[in-house]
């Protein structure tokens, strides 16, 4: 039998009332959680903090170490976002004698889920460069921006990184087996292209496309 303590966050308590975030992250946990022989749940934590804090400034995931600690039961969390997204937060977290799991990625260890978040920090510091640069661009193109402009720009990031979700989500059920079964980010990008299937974007899928959607998925 395993043992896990269930860890859910949401970043405020507007997202808290509303339940929407908490529904979802749960959903996924119990469709982890219905392909396991036995377990038993020693802990279903709800934490409302900002995933970029540290460690000591959260409580409910400090509780749910303790607790993993004691039942040696695995902290599972439906995405590695709701774990952290601090890249030394996470690199901590892996040095302790607790087991971590990821419901939308089963098959990621302690070793993957580090490398998943240098890569998830990577892309984030990408979303904010090319933030930046549209913003100067449209500076030099005479463009007023103001804090209405920049809302604007944040807006049209934020609706297509929706929609990147979106689509990785759809890939979920043939990509992530692809990559449990061994297959390389090359091998699966020319399945989806065989198949005829295109990115987002209309284009032929590579190993980055390949690789950056497995990397929303976690």
């Amino acid at each position: 039998m395993t043992k896990f303590v269930l860890l859910r966050r949401v970043s405020s308590s507007q997202q808290e009332k509303s339940g929407l975030g908490l529904l979802a992250q749960m959903t996924e946990i119990q469709t982890h959680l219905a392909g396991q022989e036995s377990v038993e749940i020693t802990a279903d934590l709800v934490e409302v903090e900002s995933g970029g804090k540290d460690l000591d400034e959260r409580p409910v995931l400090q509780k749910a170490l303790e607790i993993a600690s004691q039942t040696r039961s695995v902290v599972l969390c439906a995405r590695l976002c709701r774990l952290s997204r601090d890249l030394e937060t996470i690199a901590g977290l892996m040095k302790r004698d607790v087991r971590f799991r990821i419901a939308t990625n089963p098959s990621a260890d302690e070793l993957t889920i580090g490398i998943y978040a240098l890569m998830a920090m990577h892309e984030r510091k990408e979303i904010g460069r090319r933030t930046r640069q549209a913003l100067a661009e449209a500076k030099r193109r005479g463009v007023k921006l103001g804090t209405a402009g920049s809302r604007n720009i944040k807006k049209a990031n934020d609706a297509k990184i929706s929609a990147a979700n979106t689509f990785a989500a759809k890939l979920q059920p043939l990509v992530i087996p692809l990559r449990e079964a061994g297959k390389t980010f090359q091998e699966i990008a020319d399945i989806l292209n065989v198949m005829g299937m295109q990115t987002p974007q209309g284009k032929s899928f590579h190993p980055s496309s390949v690789r950056n959607c497995i990397i929303r998925l976690v």
